[in-house]
């Protein structure tokens, strides 16, 4: 069933929504799954994390969502955010394929372990990333997520500035041809062309809500797009996702440049990598359709400010998948 139209607008109750579709901006342990269940309420066809073919592929295979969530079982195919990254690099609308028909991204994040190359679904092609500065300004620095070795010294000397540690002695040093993963190698392997990835397990991460090509897509394609951006104090976060099974440790072990490799160790890295985000969130997209909202506000206010935004005659909404 196609929901939307050209303009991307939705049927509500057999008439077309104002607004639609709608992407949830927010990092996990920010209320992602209340937005989710609030969706659902209102009966809007809404995604969060995994593809909904995933219980009955599960099934069929003797596997879990556990599987798909910490070890990657049929990422590409199920994972949300890796349905996006496809679409994306393939210039097609964000919800295509199988995403088509989709009214809300609750969670489009995914964070798993592999023995595999981690970067697997990125571009080739540089893009650019967006950074904030000591000062609050935002700046842009050139980069191949294929590859660390094109975020040069400057960034790594701006990043152990910032958060005024040092960069772990386990940092990345890829060596091989930078358009071929599968020749990567790391001297802290050995030198004797040992390929980086073999029997080791790393961290594969992919965040649309850092994604500038991803969030031109939607602004683009669909005129009528609503964002929404949960919050809460970062030392709160910090401490969810250090409770919430192994979250953490995937932070750590992955590797992105406002979070190098190892740099999640440390509860001000983090910290810094949150407000970027939310600072990064407000810089790119446009006030008039983004909802921005803190989790300790009062239920209710919460509740009013979606049904508002979403121009929806009811919406429940209340903490699901809390930790703390």
């Amino acid at each position: 069933m196609d929901y939307y139209n050209d303009q991307g607008g939705y049927r509500w109750d057999n008439q077309r929504m104002e607004v639609g579709p709608i992407f949830v901006l927010s990092l996990p342990k920010n209320g992602t799954t209340s937005l989710q269940k609030a969706f659902e309420s209102i009966n809007l066809n809404s995604l969060h994390w995994v593809h909904s073919s995933a219980g009955s592929i599960c099934k069929q295979n003797n596997k879990s969502f556990t599987d798909i969530r910490y070890t990657g079982f049929m990422a590409q195919e199920l994972l949300v955010g890796h349905l996006i990254q496809n679409n994306i690099l393939n210039s097609r609308p964000a919800l295509s394929g199988k995403l088509s028909g989709v009214e809300c991204i609750t969670q489009g994040d995914y964070l798993y372990w592999t023995k595999g190359n981690p970067y697997i679904g990125y571009s080739h092609e540089p893009e650019e990333m967006f950074y904030c500065s000591k000062s609050g300004e935002y700046k842009i620095w050139p980069l191949c997520p294929y590859s660390r070795m094109t975020i040069n010294k400057n960034a790594y000397e701006w990043i152990e500035d910032y958060l005024q540690c040092v960069v772990p002695p386990y940092g990345r040093s890829f060596h091989g041809d930078p358009g071929n993963p599968s020749t990567w190698y790391d001297r802290q392997y050995g030198d004797n062309n040992k390929k980086f990835y073999h029997g080791k397990w790393h961290v594969a991460g992919y965040f649309p809500q850092f994604d500038k090509k991803f969030i031109d897509n939607v602004l683009k394609h669909y005129h009528n797009a609503k964002f929404i951006l949960s919050t809460r104090d970062p030392k709160e976060w910090i401490t969810s996702i250090s409770k919430w099974n192994d979250l953490r440790q995937r932070f750590i072990e992955w590797d992105h440049p406002l979070l190098p490799h190892g740099f999640g160790q440390k509860d001000n890295g983090l910290e810094h990598f949150y407000k970027s985000h939310v600072q990064f969130v407000k810089k790119v997209i446009p006030s008039d359709r983004l909802l921005l909202f803190d989790l300790n506000e009062d239920q209710e206010i919460i509740q009013d400010k979606l049904r508002s935004f979403l121009k929806a005659p009811t919406l429940q909404w209340g903490h699901f998948n809390k930790t703390n």
